[in-house]
């Protein structure tokens, strides 16, 4: 894994325990994508809110780290538009602010639609 918890590589123990990598594109392997967007996770893991918790900690750190990184940007930007969990979690006393998630948000969703090219 990446240090933003990109999938590189897995192999047979974690496709039959957790989910088969290889049937998710590329640029969507991340595993604290993952864990917000893919029910079979959530299936996983008995204490999800434990975790997921947890990875709203790390991504906030990351996004301390690193503010201009790409990735982080991305990351944070789909998961504050897609789950309502994250936004909530990540907006909380000590986190970036809700104004802040939502800027993020709107950025990564107005480079998603930049990648689609002219309507």
């Amino acid at each position: 894994m990446t240090p933003i918890h990109d999938v590189l590589a897995w192999n047979p123990l974690a496709a039959a325990l957790m989910i088969d990598f290889g049937e998710i594109p590329e640029r969507e392997r991340n595993f604290m994508r993952l864990i917000f967007t893919e029910p079979r996770m959530r299936a996983v893991y008995p204490d999800w809110e434990g975790l997921a918790r947890t990875v709203v900690s790390y991504i906030r750190m990351e996004a301390a780290r690193k503010p201009d990184d790409p990735r982080v940007a991305e990351i944070v930007g789909e998961l504050s538009i897609r789950d309502p969990q994250f936004r909530r979690w990540a907006a909380e006393p000590g986190s970036a602010s809700e104004q802040a998630l939502r800027i993020l948000a709107s950025w990564a969703a107005d480079q998603h639609d930049a990648s689609r090219g002219p309507a």
